[in-house]
């Protein structure tokens, strides 16, 4: 199709003047160069390629041709924030330790150190600590042969029993000073009975206090 310059655009149009005066003016000065055939011929060369790149620039219909917009990009939304948040952890449930009432009321539960320190080597540190909370505050009652008793006076005395060394556990007896009379009759290697109440547990110690002495 031939170059219709009615098509043009003012813009286009206006730009096409322009591109060509500048051609024009660079011919014009080359004429000057000697001899004066070579200034004619240089002229004419330079108006050819201006005439070809104002024609090669537009298309045929006198437009400036249009570059294709790049194709949007598909982006994946991020996911929701209300995404399900994963299955709890299934505790296993506490085993129906068997109890025994005393006299005053109180409750003694029938659970180990051992088994109580137990929880936090089979569950992460966050479940143990569930499953040994309903004992903390309850009674125990435990044996074992005297290792060794230590006064802190004048508040409380604690006691270190063998069996517990020997299973790398830290049981921490603390009785109150008005056991002091009793306790000072033990040997190390005399046999122990108490009771205690379960203050804190972990996973290699535990903490009995207001400990009390069985007579068996």
């Amino acid at each position: 199709m031939p170059f219709d310059i009615h098509r043009l655009s003012s813009e286009n149009f206006w730009g096409i003047v322009v591109i060509g005066l500048i051609f024009l003016f660079a011919g014009l000065a080359l004429v000057g160069l000697r001899p004066w055939w070579a200034g004619c011929i240089t002229a004419m060369l330079v108006a050819d390629l201006g005439i070809y790149i104002l024609f090669a620039r537009f298309d045929p219909q006198g437009r400036i041709p249009k570059t294709e917009s790049p194709q949007p990009v598909h982006v994946p939304s991020a996911p929701s924030a209300t995404s399900p948040s994963p299955n709890p952890v299934t505790l296993p449930s506490m085993p129906g330790a068997a109890t025994t009432k005393l006299s005053d009321g109180r409750t003694i539960v029938n659970a180990s150190p051992e088994y109580l320190c137990g929880f936090f080597k089979n569950h992460m540190h966050i479940q143990a600590q569930k499953l040994v909370a309903p004992f903390i505050g309850e009674w125990i009652k435990i044996t074992g042969r005297v290792e060794n008793i230590v006064d802190h006076s004048p508040h409380f005395l604690s006691v270190r029993l063998t069996e517990y060394l020997q299973l790398k556990l830290t049981v921490f007896i603390y009785f109150e000073s008005v056991w002091r009379h009793k306790l000072e009759q033990f040997k190390p290697g005399d046999q122990m009975t108490l009771i205690g109440r379960i203050d804190m547990v972990q996973e290699m110690s535990m903490d009995l206090k207001k400990c009390e002495l069985l007579d068996e």
